[in-house]
């Protein structure tokens, strides 16, 4: 088996790690302060972003309400995040370059302070809607994972490099839950679901205290490169 990464974002910190919830893991110790739970303020808007996680999807322009919010997205490729009054859209997605037909559309209600990836995913093109967290956690990272990979006949489990479990049973187009992580430096593996069968991993990635992150499971069992993409869903 082969495997790829891609590196989100990698800036050297101190490896640590404690996963919420896990009784096996003891939580840190030390003189740490106390943590708090914080969130960030209401505000009268929406955040909408693309990505295109589909083999057989060209370079593609996300448009909204007849609007172009991004262009070029390519693939394994995340837009940024574009604001929007809270409210119904219609987002399609187009060939870079073409408003002749879209490729794929969709319809979706945005509320006051909600985060959204759209992705373009599947062999036969279908989009799915992430809702991206935006509470946070003044001493954590906080991390859940999509499965966009569409041929693989097992739900995968995410796996700390040389550690413990930390997400598991996540089918094709499903979202996990939540994980909380002391901030650091990461590697993760995936495997298909309660098995020691890797199937991709990826290392060096950087967690920050207060900020939320996904990994996305893409590519296809058929062309042997299922691969790890990590991305901030930052604003």
């Amino acid at each position: 088996m082969r495997r790829r990464v891609l590196l989100s974002r990698v800036v050297p910190l101190c490896l640590a790690l404690w996963v919420a919830g896990c009784d096996d893991d003891p939580p840190p110790t030390g003189s740490e302060a106390p943590s708090t739970t914080t969130a960030p303020p209401t505000v009268a808007t929406a955040f909408l972003r693309g990505a295109q996680l589909s083999e057989d999807a060209r370079r593609v322009d996300l448009v909204v309400n007849g609007a172009t919010l991004a262009t070029g997205i390519g693939y394994r490729g995340f837009s940024s995040y574009g604001q929007l009054d809270p409210g119904e859209y219609r987002v399609q997605f187009f060939p870079e370059g073409d408003r002749g037909a879209a490729l794929i559309e969709t319809r979706i209600t945005l509320v006051s302070n909600q985060a959204v990836t759209i992705a373009v995913v599947g062999l036969s093109l279908s989009t799915l809607t992430v809702n991206d967290e935006r509470s946070t956690r003044s001493d954590r990272s906080r991390l859940k994972m999509v499965n966009a990979v569409p041929d693989f006949p097992a739900p995968f489990d995410l796996v700390i490099e040389n550690g413990p479990g930390l997400l598991g049973g996540i089918a094709y187009l499903q979202t996990s839950g939540i994980a909380e992580l002391i901030p650091g430096v990461y590697g993760f593996e995936l495997r298909r679901g309660g098995t020691a069968e890797e199937l991709a991993g990826i290392s060096g990635q950087t967690l920050s205290a207060g900020a939320n992150y996904t990994v996305y499971a893409v590519g296809t069992l058929t062309r042997d490169d299922i691969e790890i993409l990590v991305t901030r869903d930052s604003l």
